[in-house]
């Protein structure tokens, strides 16, 4: 017996054991289910319904009995605010009229978003509800609601919808046979932390299939969570189990937030049997009687950074209509170079152009650097000094107000002249700068604001600066690989040959050891530990060495630090961390590849007196 907490009055329900009827069967008479890893363009409400009834036309031409699309597939998953105007969602009702009408001799499982007809909220709104319609030979068989509402990272389901009652196995006819449907909404899927148990719920009910429908974003090895966490609910409730998630970009205004597809398909003795492709639209036919069981797919955690990055990038620009030119300010560093590379793998050396801005504080092995990577890409490339502007710039400050004493002052004339000329290329080329920041940078606040800050997009904001060497290596294989030479050069990849610097003076060098500073702001943001559970960790050697890697001497944080200078490290950091917040706000959308990302995944306060201490 299992005790479902008292809620919406239920009742005390019995899963079906291993050894139960149920449990023997070899699953429903479903021959054939259609898999529509769908990618909705977000509030394209009439395009995302027309292309929803193309792939239910084309899953029937396949002889498909049952067709899954994902979660809110006709609006999108994040819509944000938009949710709030009435006739958005009334609309969006609308068309799931038209859906239904396309349903003759198949079954369709899709999200939408659902309301109440005869009861508004307290402020006149109307109650709307994640929603999941089942509809058969044009007839909505049954509406489920989401129970758990996720309200953490950037998921904000209960802001905008109530939260549905206990669901029901929803019935439909399957070759002359009756067959329960037991459908779910992503969340209800991660349970652990919820009252409310659906998958279990509605396997005591009779449900002899269970239907997922998600919109659930990227993370390295999110295939393997998901996959246990699935084969656990098949080893309770002795199920079939169809996961089916959206593929593509959406955003929340500040984050470009990949979703990876992979929809996953398994028996109920937990075998998986087929799975979708990664990053991709697509729709895939699987036959269930005869599928056998499949390996997992191989998870490389840097190479799927990547792909990501470069899915949501090109998806981005597609759905905002974007056809130009990609830029990118090239400096001879190693981030900048990793963003050339990616842009070129993506979109191609014809449509990247880079450009090399140098004053006199930029040595000739970074500039050399700059041009053999332009030669390596095949990219248009144009050198443009800024020395003259910057004199210029300097002699009338000083001549109409006072003569400039801070050196930082100084420093940032340079990095916003390049900002400057990057961004008057892009207004009168139409091209998109790409900002070239990674994540530790970004953090630290290590940058300079309307100068190498500029950008569309931030295609590394989520990338530490260790984990952007690790990306370079990778894209040099890919391309030796693909064009038979590598692209970067191999003394940029090594932080003791070309060591990093922003060149805005002269000998100047970043001030981090990046080997102890990378992981330790990965600490405070995708671990967020505050300052004093670091510490802990360090004096009980608890650090993560998978993330904690020795440098290139072989010298680990612990060779390197005793526990009072790495304390002061850690506070240190910390208060940059805190301070920075300004800039990170005003900053370019961060493409999410992490645990924590900044922008609306991470929300922090610019006013913040404590320090952690």
């Amino acid at each position: 017996m299992l005790r479902i907490p008292d809620q919406d009055s239920f009742e005390d329900i019995t899963l079906p054991s291993e050894d139960s009827p149920l449990s023997k069967t070899k699953g429903p008479p479903i021959d054939r289910v259609a898999l529509s890893q769908f990618n909705p363009v977000t509030g394209d409400l009439r395009g995302n319904t027309e292309r929803i009834i193309a792939r239910i036309e084309e899953a029937r031409a396949q002889g498909a009995q049952l067709v899954v699309l994902p979660e809110m597939a006709i609006s999108g998953y994040c819509v944000g605010d938009t949710l709030t105007y009435d006739e958005f969602v009334e609309d969006n009702a609308a068309m799931l009229e038209r859906i239904r009408q396309s349903t003759k001799d198949i079954i369709v499982v899709l999200g939408f978003v659902d309301y109440d007809h005869s009861e508004r909220n307290e402020d006149g709104s109307l109650r709307k509800y994640n929603a999941a319609a089942v509809i058969q030979n044009c007839e909505i068989k049954g509406t489920i609601h989401k129970q758990n509402l996720p309200s953490y990272r950037y998921f904000d389901d209960k802001r905008y919808f109530c939260e549905g009652a206990r669901s029901a196995p929803v019935e439909v006819s399957v070759n002359g046979a009756k067959v329960k449907l037991g459908v779910i909404i992503c969340e209800d899927m991660w349970d652990t932390n919820y009252n409310r148990t659906p998958v279990r719920d509605l396997a005591a009910q009779g449900a002899e299939l269970i239907i997922s429908i998600n919109a659930s974003p990227f993370v390295p090895g999110k295939f393997e969570t998901r996959d246990q966490l699935i084969r656990k609910h098949i080893s309770e409730v002795h199920l079939p189990f169809i996961y089916l998630n959206t593929a593509g970009v959406a955003d929340n205004g500040k984050n470009l937030i990949p979703f990876d597809g992979q929809s996953l398909v398994y028996d109920r003795n937990g075998n998986l049997l087929a799975f979708g492709k990664q990053f991709e639209e697509e729709l895939r036919s699987v036959d269930l009687p005869n599928a056998l069981p499949v390996a997992k797919p191989v998870s490389n955690k840097v190479s799927e950074q990547c792909d990501a990055i470069e899915m949501a990038i090109a998806d981005y620009c597609k759905k905002v209509g974007f056809n130009g030119d990609i830029e990118i300010s090239l400096s001879g560093g190693v981030d900048s170079a990793v963003v050339a590379a990616l842009a070129v793998k993506r979109f191609g050396k014809e449509r990247v152009v880079l450009i090399n801005q140098p004053s006199k504080h930029n040595k000739a092995q970074t500039i050399g650097m700059a041009e053999q990577i332009a030669k390596n890409l095949g990219c248009r490339y144009v050198s443009v000094g800024i020395q003259q502007a910057y004199d210029t710039i300097v002699e009338t400050f000083e001549k109409q107000f006072h003569p400039i004493k801070q050196s930082v002052a100084k420093q940032n004339i340079q990095a916003r002249l390049r900002g400057v000329n990057s961004m008057i290329e892009s207004n009168d080329s139409g091209s998109l700068l790409l900002s070239c920041g990674n994540k530790t940078e970004i953090a630290l606040g290590y940058a300079t604001l309307y100068g190498d800050m500029c950008g569309g997009i931030s295609p590394i904001g989520d990338l530490n600066k260790m984990q952007v060497y690790k990306v370079g290596h990778y894209l040099n294989e890919w391309f030796k690989s693909n064009w038979g030479h590598i692209v970067i050069p191999e003394d940029v990849l090594d932080m003791n040959k070309v060591v990093p610097s922003a060149e805005l003076e002269d000998n100047q060098f970043d001030p981090f050891d990046y080997n102890v500073v990378s992981p330790l702001v990965d600490e405070f943001v995708d671990g967020r530990r505050s300052p004093r559970q670091v510490i802990e960790l360090f004096r009980t050697k608890g650090l993560n060495p998978v993330e904690w890697t020795a440098d290139a001497n072989g010298k680990s944080v612990y060779d390197k630090h005793t526990t009072e200078s790495f304390s002061a490290l850690v506070y240190d950091t910390f208060s940059k961390l805190q301070r920075a917040v300004y800039k990170r706000l005003q900053g370019a959308p961060i493409v999410s590849v992490s645990e924590s990302t900044f922008g609306f995944d991470r929300r922090e306060p610019l006013i913040n007196g404590w320090q952690g201490r």
